[in-house]
Protein backbone atom coordinates (compact mmCIF):
# COMPACT_ATOMS: atom_id res chain seq x y z
CA UNK A 1 0.00 0.00 0.00
CA UNK A 2 1.04 3.28 -0.73
CA UNK A 3 1.42 6.56 1.33
CA UNK A 4 0.70 9.89 -0.31
CA UNK A 5 2.83 11.76 1.21
CA UNK A 6 2.14 15.08 -0.20
CA UNK A 7 -1.19 14.47 1.79
CA UNK A 8 -1.79 17.04 5.12
CA UNK A 9 -3.86 16.28 8.21
CA UNK A 10 -7.00 18.68 7.55
CA UNK A 11 -7.29 22.13 9.82
CA UNK A 12 -8.93 21.46 13.45
CA UNK A 13 -11.09 24.34 14.03
CA UNK A 14 -13.42 25.38 17.40
CA UNK A 15 -16.81 26.20 17.14
CA UNK A 16 -19.77 27.06 19.03
CA UNK A 17 -23.23 28.24 18.39
CA UNK A 18 -24.43 31.70 19.54
CA UNK A 19 -27.98 32.90 20.74
CA UNK A 20 -27.07 37.36 21.14
CA UNK A 21 -28.84 39.94 19.77
CA UNK A 22 -27.65 43.35 20.02
CA UNK A 23 -29.64 45.73 21.66
CA UNK A 24 -27.31 49.30 21.76
CA UNK A 25 -23.81 50.18 20.21
CA UNK A 26 -21.64 52.76 20.19
CA UNK A 27 -18.53 53.70 18.37
CA UNK A 28 -15.47 55.98 18.78
CA UNK A 29 -13.00 56.34 15.93
CA UNK A 30 -11.34 59.19 13.85
CA UNK A 31 -14.72 59.37 11.34
CA UNK A 32 -16.64 60.36 14.62
CA UNK A 33 -16.84 59.59 18.39
CA UNK A 34 -20.14 58.90 18.07
CA UNK A 35 -21.89 55.64 16.22
CA UNK A 36 -24.44 58.39 14.65
CA UNK A 37 -21.92 59.78 12.93
CA UNK A 38 -19.59 57.72 12.15
CA UNK A 39 -21.99 55.12 10.73
CA UNK A 40 -22.88 57.69 7.77
CA UNK A 41 -19.18 58.26 6.83
CA UNK A 42 -18.53 54.47 6.78
CA UNK A 43 -21.49 53.89 4.63
CA UNK A 44 -19.95 57.09 2.14
CA UNK A 45 -16.69 55.64 2.71
CA UNK A 46 -15.14 58.56 4.30
CA UNK A 47 -11.60 58.76 6.06
CA UNK A 48 -10.36 60.73 7.95
CA UNK A 49 -6.73 60.23 7.48
CA UNK A 50 -3.79 62.46 8.09
CA UNK A 51 -0.41 63.65 7.96
CA UNK A 52 1.11 62.73 11.55
CA UNK A 53 4.50 63.40 13.59
CA UNK A 54 5.44 60.12 13.02
CA UNK A 55 7.79 59.44 9.81
CA UNK A 56 8.92 57.27 7.66
CA UNK A 57 12.34 56.10 6.82
CA UNK A 58 12.88 58.44 4.36
CA UNK A 59 11.35 61.15 5.81
CA UNK A 60 7.76 61.05 4.76
CA UNK A 61 5.41 61.60 7.36
CA UNK A 62 3.10 58.49 7.98
CA UNK A 63 -0.66 59.40 7.24
CA UNK A 64 -2.56 57.49 10.39
CA UNK A 65 -6.40 57.30 11.71
CA UNK A 66 -6.25 59.92 14.32
CA UNK A 67 -9.03 61.10 16.38
CA UNK A 68 -8.71 64.67 17.05
CA UNK A 69 -8.97 67.16 19.82
CA UNK A 70 -6.76 64.77 22.54
CA UNK A 71 -3.33 65.89 23.45
CA UNK A 72 -2.65 62.75 25.83
CA UNK A 73 -0.37 59.14 24.96
CA UNK A 74 -0.95 55.67 25.76
CA UNK A 75 -3.27 53.62 28.12
CA UNK A 76 -5.45 57.23 29.28
CA UNK A 77 -5.41 58.49 25.81
CA UNK A 78 -7.25 55.09 24.78
CA UNK A 79 -9.19 54.98 28.09
CA UNK A 80 -10.71 57.91 27.36
CA UNK A 81 -11.78 56.86 23.62
CA UNK A 82 -13.41 53.32 25.65
CA UNK A 83 -15.47 55.32 27.73
CA UNK A 84 -17.27 57.29 25.08
CA UNK A 85 -17.96 54.70 22.84
CA UNK A 86 -19.53 52.84 26.23
CA UNK A 87 -21.72 55.79 27.07
CA UNK A 88 -22.75 56.34 23.31
CA UNK A 89 -23.91 52.80 23.92
CA UNK A 90 -25.56 52.93 27.04
CA UNK A 91 -27.45 56.01 25.55
CA UNK A 92 -28.14 54.36 22.67
CA UNK A 93 -30.67 51.42 24.49
CA UNK A 94 -34.33 51.44 23.85
CA UNK A 95 -36.44 54.26 26.06
CA UNK A 96 -39.85 51.70 25.59
CA UNK A 97 -39.01 50.33 29.13
CA UNK A 98 -38.41 46.77 27.59
CA UNK A 99 -34.38 47.39 28.44
CA UNK A 100 -33.94 46.77 32.13
CA UNK A 101 -30.38 47.71 32.52
CA UNK A 102 -28.69 47.65 35.54
CA UNK A 103 -24.71 47.86 35.29
CA UNK A 104 -24.32 45.55 38.15
CA UNK A 105 -26.05 42.85 36.47
CA UNK A 106 -23.96 43.30 33.27
CA UNK A 107 -20.33 41.82 32.59
CA UNK A 108 -18.04 43.85 30.31
CA UNK A 109 -15.82 42.04 28.55
CA UNK A 110 -13.14 43.92 27.01
CA UNK A 111 -10.72 43.01 24.14
CA UNK A 112 -7.60 44.50 23.68
CA UNK A 113 -4.43 43.78 21.78
CA UNK A 114 -2.63 40.78 23.23
CA UNK A 115 0.63 41.14 25.22
CA UNK A 116 3.10 40.47 22.61
CA UNK A 117 2.15 43.67 21.63
CA UNK A 118 1.93 46.02 25.03
CA UNK A 119 3.33 45.19 28.36
CA UNK A 120 1.32 42.71 30.46
CA UNK A 121 -0.70 45.35 32.40
CA UNK A 122 -2.23 47.46 29.68
CA UNK A 123 -5.68 45.95 29.62
CA UNK A 124 -6.29 45.88 33.46
CA UNK A 125 -4.70 49.29 33.24
CA UNK A 126 -7.13 50.36 30.48
CA UNK A 127 -10.14 48.61 32.95
CA UNK A 128 -9.27 50.77 35.79
CA UNK A 129 -8.51 53.97 33.80
CA UNK A 130 -12.34 53.27 32.35
CA UNK A 131 -13.83 52.61 35.58
CA UNK A 132 -11.71 55.94 36.96
CA UNK A 133 -13.46 57.79 34.31
CA UNK A 134 -16.85 56.98 34.09
CA UNK A 135 -17.76 55.33 37.32
CA UNK A 136 -19.61 52.50 36.06
CA UNK A 137 -18.95 49.20 38.26
CA UNK A 138 -20.20 46.32 35.86
CA UNK A 139 -20.63 42.42 37.17
CA UNK A 140 -17.97 41.02 38.51
CA UNK A 141 -17.62 38.15 36.10
CA UNK A 142 -16.33 40.94 34.01
CA UNK A 143 -13.29 40.47 32.29
CA UNK A 144 -10.14 41.53 30.28
CA UNK A 145 -9.17 39.60 26.87
CA UNK A 146 -5.83 40.34 26.13
CA UNK A 147 -6.21 38.40 22.59
CA UNK A 148 -5.92 40.96 19.49
CA UNK A 149 -7.87 41.07 16.43
CA UNK A 150 -9.03 37.75 15.91
CA UNK A 151 -10.01 37.25 19.50
CA UNK A 152 -13.55 38.42 18.85
CA UNK A 153 -14.73 34.66 18.71
CA UNK A 154 -13.50 34.05 21.68
CA UNK A 155 -15.25 37.39 23.26
CA UNK A 156 -18.45 35.78 21.59
CA UNK A 157 -18.14 32.86 23.29
CA UNK A 158 -16.97 34.11 26.69
CA UNK A 159 -20.19 36.09 26.40
CA UNK A 160 -23.00 33.80 25.75
CA UNK A 161 -21.38 31.51 28.50
CA UNK A 162 -21.79 34.18 30.97
CA UNK A 163 -25.73 35.03 29.61
CA UNK A 164 -26.37 30.61 29.86
CA UNK A 165 -24.72 30.44 33.61
CA UNK A 166 -27.43 29.86 36.35
CA UNK A 167 -27.99 33.63 38.17
CA UNK A 168 -25.20 34.83 35.35
CA UNK A 169 -25.58 38.65 34.47
CA UNK A 170 -28.60 40.03 32.16
CA UNK A 171 -26.86 41.83 29.55
CA UNK A 172 -22.92 41.86 28.43
CA UNK A 173 -21.15 44.65 27.06
CA UNK A 174 -18.84 43.75 23.91
CA UNK A 175 -15.91 46.55 23.89
CA UNK A 176 -12.82 46.22 22.11
CA UNK A 177 -10.30 49.36 22.51
CA UNK A 178 -6.64 49.94 20.66
CA UNK A 179 -4.43 52.59 19.29
CA UNK A 180 -1.36 51.96 16.91
CA UNK A 181 -0.43 55.63 17.18
CA UNK A 182 3.08 55.15 19.30
CA UNK A 183 6.31 55.02 18.59
CA UNK A 184 7.85 51.70 19.09
CA UNK A 185 4.87 50.31 17.45
CA UNK A 186 5.01 52.55 14.49
CA UNK A 187 8.83 51.89 14.23
CA UNK A 188 8.02 48.07 14.29
CA UNK A 189 5.63 48.39 11.27
CA UNK A 190 7.43 50.48 9.75
CA UNK A 191 10.72 48.09 10.02
CA UNK A 192 8.89 45.37 8.40
CA UNK A 193 7.11 47.60 5.59
CA UNK A 194 3.70 47.12 6.42
CA UNK A 195 2.83 50.61 6.15
CA UNK A 196 1.38 52.17 3.50
CA UNK A 197 3.75 55.10 2.93
CA UNK A 198 5.45 56.86 -0.33
CA UNK A 199 7.37 54.07 -2.05
CA UNK A 200 5.32 51.31 0.18
CA UNK A 201 2.00 51.24 -1.54
CA UNK A 202 1.06 47.45 0.58
CA UNK A 203 0.31 48.64 3.63
CA UNK A 204 -2.17 50.23 5.90
CA UNK A 205 -3.05 53.01 7.73
CA UNK A 206 -2.48 52.52 11.29
CA UNK A 207 -5.55 54.07 13.46
CA UNK A 208 -6.91 53.80 16.97
CA UNK A 209 -11.20 53.48 17.82
CA UNK A 210 -12.69 52.10 21.01
CA UNK A 211 -16.74 50.56 20.33
CA UNK A 212 -18.77 48.80 22.47
CA UNK A 213 -21.98 46.78 21.75
CA UNK A 214 -24.79 45.58 24.16
CA UNK A 215 -26.16 42.27 23.51
CA UNK A 216 -28.53 39.95 25.85
CA UNK A 217 -30.01 36.27 24.69
CA UNK A 218 -32.84 36.02 22.35
CA UNK A 219 -33.71 36.20 18.62
CA UNK A 220 -36.07 39.78 18.36
CA UNK A 221 -33.54 42.33 17.26
CA UNK A 222 -32.30 43.72 13.82
CA UNK A 223 -28.73 42.12 14.33
CA UNK A 224 -28.11 38.75 16.49
CA UNK A 225 -24.80 36.44 16.38
CA UNK A 226 -25.65 32.99 16.23
CA UNK A 227 -22.12 31.36 15.26
CA UNK A 228 -18.64 31.12 15.78
CA UNK A 229 -15.57 29.57 14.50
CA UNK A 230 -11.57 29.85 14.80
CA UNK A 231 -8.82 27.46 13.50
CA UNK A 232 -5.14 28.35 12.77
CA UNK A 233 -3.46 29.16 9.82
CA UNK A 234 0.15 28.03 9.16
CA UNK A 235 1.46 30.51 6.45
CA UNK A 236 3.10 33.57 7.58
CA UNK A 237 2.26 37.13 7.25
CA UNK A 238 5.51 37.74 6.01
CA UNK A 239 5.90 34.90 3.52
CA UNK A 240 8.06 32.42 5.72
CA UNK A 241 5.22 30.03 4.85
CA UNK A 242 2.83 29.60 1.89
CA UNK A 243 -0.68 30.48 2.70
CA UNK A 244 -2.95 28.49 1.62
CA UNK A 245 -6.21 29.91 3.49
CA UNK A 246 -7.21 26.78 5.16
CA UNK A 247 -7.44 28.32 8.67
CA UNK A 248 -9.47 30.81 7.36
CA UNK A 249 -11.81 28.14 4.93
CA UNK A 250 -11.82 25.89 8.64
CA UNK A 251 -12.99 28.37 10.45
CA UNK A 252 -16.02 30.02 7.71
CA UNK A 253 -16.97 26.30 7.78
CA UNK A 254 -17.10 26.25 11.38
CA UNK A 255 -18.90 28.98 12.09
CA UNK A 256 -21.53 27.74 9.33
CA UNK A 257 -22.18 24.70 11.05
CA UNK A 258 -22.40 26.17 14.32
CA UNK A 259 -24.91 28.61 13.49
CA UNK A 260 -26.69 25.85 10.97
CA UNK A 261 -26.16 28.01 8.52
CA UNK A 262 -25.15 26.85 4.49
CA UNK A 263 -22.31 28.45 3.18
CA UNK A 264 -24.79 28.80 -0.19
CA UNK A 265 -26.90 30.78 2.02
CA UNK A 266 -24.88 33.66 3.07
CA UNK A 267 -24.99 36.79 0.97
CA UNK A 268 -22.45 39.30 2.61
CA UNK A 269 -19.34 39.45 4.40
CA UNK A 270 -17.36 41.78 6.57
CA UNK A 271 -13.75 41.44 6.78
CA UNK A 272 -10.95 43.25 8.43
CA UNK A 273 -8.87 43.67 4.99
CA UNK A 274 -6.94 47.05 5.52
CA UNK A 275 -4.95 47.31 2.69
CA UNK A 276 -1.93 44.51 3.36
CA UNK A 277 -2.02 42.04 -0.04
CA UNK A 278 -1.16 39.14 1.98
CA UNK A 279 -4.84 39.01 3.77
CA UNK A 280 -6.39 40.54 1.02
CA UNK A 281 -5.16 37.49 -1.34
CA UNK A 282 -6.07 34.95 1.68
CA UNK A 283 -9.39 35.97 2.16
CA UNK A 284 -9.98 35.63 -1.56
CA UNK A 285 -7.90 32.42 -2.12
CA UNK A 286 -10.91 30.96 1.47
CA UNK A 287 -13.87 31.98 -0.30
CA UNK A 288 -13.35 30.91 -4.08
CA UNK A 289 -12.93 27.59 -2.15
CA UNK A 290 -16.18 28.11 -0.28
CA UNK A 291 -18.46 29.89 -2.83
CA UNK A 292 -17.28 26.90 -5.01
CA UNK A 293 -18.17 28.75 -8.48
CA UNK A 294 -20.81 30.75 -7.10
CA UNK A 295 -21.11 34.45 -7.18
CA UNK A 296 -18.79 35.83 -4.98
CA UNK A 297 -20.67 38.19 -1.88
CA UNK A 298 -20.72 41.52 -1.26
CA UNK A 299 -17.89 43.07 1.18
CA UNK A 300 -17.99 45.50 3.61
CA UNK A 301 -14.58 46.41 4.89
CA UNK A 302 -14.88 49.06 7.89
CA UNK A 303 -10.86 49.26 7.60
CA UNK A 304 -10.92 51.25 5.05
CA UNK A 305 -12.48 54.29 6.96
CA UNK A 306 -11.16 53.30 10.61
CA UNK A 307 -7.83 52.34 9.68
CA UNK A 308 -5.82 49.78 11.46
CA UNK A 309 -7.81 49.45 14.63
CA UNK A 310 -6.68 46.16 16.01
CA UNK A 311 -8.90 44.77 18.88
CA UNK A 312 -11.13 47.35 18.03
CA UNK A 313 -12.01 46.33 14.55
CA UNK A 314 -14.76 43.24 15.51
CA UNK A 315 -16.99 45.59 17.85
CA UNK A 316 -16.54 48.50 15.87
CA UNK A 317 -17.82 46.44 12.48
CA UNK A 318 -20.62 45.13 14.56
CA UNK A 319 -22.22 48.54 16.01
CA UNK A 320 -22.06 49.56 12.08
CA UNK A 321 -23.93 46.80 10.77
CA UNK A 322 -26.50 47.12 13.72
CA UNK A 323 -26.95 51.05 13.55
CA UNK A 324 -27.19 50.26 9.36
CA UNK A 325 -29.86 47.38 10.06
CA UNK A 326 -31.51 49.90 12.50
CA UNK A 327 -32.50 52.75 9.47
CA UNK A 328 -34.72 52.81 6.50
CA UNK A 329 -32.91 53.38 3.59
CA UNK A 330 -30.88 50.27 2.76
CA UNK A 331 -26.91 50.36 1.32
CA UNK A 332 -26.64 49.67 -1.87
CA UNK A 333 -25.42 46.03 -2.37
CA UNK A 334 -26.68 45.02 1.30
CA UNK A 335 -29.33 41.89 1.23
CA UNK A 336 -32.88 43.17 0.35
CA UNK A 337 -34.49 40.11 2.29
CA UNK A 338 -36.45 40.19 5.90
CA UNK A 339 -33.91 37.55 7.39
CA UNK A 340 -30.14 37.06 5.63
CA UNK A 341 -26.80 35.76 7.08
CA UNK A 342 -23.20 36.98 6.93
CA UNK A 343 -20.23 36.29 7.77
CA UNK A 344 -17.19 38.44 9.23
CA UNK A 345 -14.24 37.09 9.26
CA UNK A 346 -10.66 38.40 11.27
CA UNK A 347 -7.10 37.03 10.84
CA UNK A 348 -4.22 38.01 13.07
CA UNK A 349 -0.53 37.85 12.21
CA UNK A 350 -0.07 34.56 14.51
CA UNK A 351 -2.02 32.48 12.33
CA UNK A 352 -5.11 32.48 14.55
CA UNK A 353 -8.03 32.91 12.02
CA UNK A 354 -12.15 33.62 13.16
CA UNK A 355 -15.21 34.27 11.52
CA UNK A 356 -18.85 34.86 12.91
CA UNK A 357 -22.25 34.38 11.44
CA UNK A 358 -24.47 37.08 11.68
CA UNK A 359 -28.27 37.31 11.24
CA UNK A 360 -29.51 40.36 9.92
CA UNK A 361 -33.39 41.65 9.80
CA UNK A 362 -33.14 44.89 8.94
CA UNK A 363 -35.70 47.58 9.75
CA UNK A 364 -35.37 48.82 6.22
CA UNK A 365 -36.66 45.12 4.51
CA UNK A 366 -39.54 44.97 7.09
CA UNK A 367 -40.14 48.78 5.84
CA UNK A 368 -41.19 47.59 2.26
Amino acid sequence: MTTNQSARPAVEARAASLDLDVVAAGLCCAVGQRLDAASPALLANLDHFQESEFQSNAGDPVRVARLPGEKSWGVGRVAKWLALAVQDALQAMPVDGRLRFDPADCALLLLCDDVGDTSGTWGAELFTRFGELTGLRFSGRSAILPSGRAGFAALCSRAQQLLDEKDGVRHVLMAGASSLLNARRINLLLRDERLQVPGNPDGFFPGEAAAAVLVERGRGGSLGLRGVGAAQESGNWDGALPNRAEGLTAAVRAACGAAEVDVADLTMRISDINGEAFYARESATAFTRLLNGRPQLSHVTPASGLGEVGAALGPAAIAYLWHRAGRVVRPRDWPVSISSHHVMHLADDRGLRAAVILEMRPVWARAD
